[in-house]
């Protein structure tokens, strides 16, 4: 870690406590590394008075910074050059030879609990009740003036939409299970949102030669846009957080919805490992076996083909969702959040329950309900009837 940034939060409400949780943030992918964020900042939810220190490395720092700045109550961070190195264990050994003199002055080095590794991870949200990621102040003033610069009414809802194209610059590789090749459906429920329901839309992502999106009033297309050379995730970040819902396939993005706090809707779902808040929907892709069955949503989970190891029977052929299931989930979105008829006000969140000051290690795993895959307009009917 030597060479790398170390800085201390100034908006701590209690500087002195005692309690001291360092978590490193070690994923390279940007859903994984988001939902991370998520976690350790909901951890230190537990407790009335605690510490909360993040490391995590340079690689990636353009999208990277902009998550951890969204920790809204992370006290110190620690930005290490090199990934290769990481945050070594030797630091938390109490011989101040062993520390930086910068890290023992920052406080980390005397943490109580230490996160990393397989200690945190998706199967343990519910354990654990979700806290929220938001964009801090100076990036949400200068976000707000530049979405309205492009066009967004500050007075209208806004829907963000994702989907994954091939080429983002960290791509795993091919996934034919997941890769959007068709792009069709996902502009017919642009235009839906738009025309039909009254909304504005902002597309996330990334850009994609040669496949340019179509000219829609009402649509402002982020993953075409960079700023100062250097892309625009910041301002992706914060028009997420104002959004009234997201529809995203699976990927990167879909994890913000539920980091921040935004009724999400994945469509083209075949994998479900992490438990989602109340108010997101799952809408399943169609497993179509070589005997003619056919699974979807709820039928599809039952028979295990959306959770791990992920099986299904040789020859399965996954059809991904039309036009008019997207325009389905998405009146769905907008149906189940009436509450909200402007950009989302994410500014006075807290969290809702009594804090037990503790936590348990090792974070139980917890059972995925199967209320995300009942639409949100008929869940509570449907729950008495499962």
């Amino acid at each position: 870690m030597v060479g790398g940034d170390i800085h201390q939060r100034d908006n701590e409400d209690n500087p002195t406590a005692m309690f001291r949780i360092a978590a490193n943030l070690a994923h390279r992918m940007l859903g994984d590394f988001c939902s991370q964020a998520l976690f350790v900042s909901s951890v230190r939810d537990l407790f009335d008075e605690a510490q909360l220190y993040v490391h995590y490395t340079t690689e990636f720092s353009a999208w990277r910074d902009d998550i951890v700045a969204c920790i809204p109550n992370l006290y110190g961070i620690i930005r290490g050059p090199d990934p290769a190195v990481g945050m070594p264990l030797t630091f938390f050994n109490a011989a101040p030879t062993l520390a930086e003199s910068a890290l023992e002055t920052l406080g980390a080095g005397a943490a109580d609990l230490v996160l990393a590794g397989n200690m945190f991870h998706e199967a343990m949200f519910g354990a654990v009740p979700f806290g929220r990621l938001r964009p801090p102040d100076q990036m949400a003033e200068r976000a707000a003036a530049a979405l309205v610069a492009l066009g967004l009414d500050p007075y209208k809802w806004v829907a963000t939409v994702y989907w994954k194209e091939w080429g983002f610059l960290w791509h795993r590789g091919p996934d034919p299970d997941r890769d959007i090749l068709d792009r069709t459906p996902y502009i017919a429920v642009i235009r839906y949102i738009i025309d039909k329901l009254g909304g504005q839309v902002i597309r996330l992502g990334h850009p994609t030669s040669g496949n340019e999106m179509p000219k829609i009033d009402g649509l402002i297309d982020l993953a075409a846009i960079s700023i100062e050379g250097k892309g625009c995730h910041w301002l992706q970040t914060y028009a997420l957080a104002i959004s009234r819902f997201l529809l995203s396939s699976p990927s990167g993005p879909q994890a913000y919805g539920r980091a921040f706090g935004v009724p999400t809707v994945t469509v083209d779902a075949m994998s479900y490992y992490g438990r989602q808040r109340d108010h997101d929907y799952f809408v399943t892709q169609e497993y179509r076996t070589t005997d003619g069955r056919s699974f979807r949503q709820l039928a599809a989970y039952d028979a295990g083909f959306m959770t791990p190891p992920f099986p299904k029977p040789p020859g399965t052929e996954l059809i991904r969702n039309n036009a008019d299931e997207l325009r389905d989930a998405a009146r769905e979105m907008f149906e189940s959040t009436s509450a909200c008829v402007g950009w989302r006000d994410y500014s006075s969140v807290a969290p809702g329950q009594s804090r037990p000051n503790a936590v348990t290690i090792p974070i139980p795993k917890w059972p995925l309900p199967r209320d995300v895959f009942i639409p949100p307009t008929r869940r509570a009917r449907s729950d008495r009837a499962a």
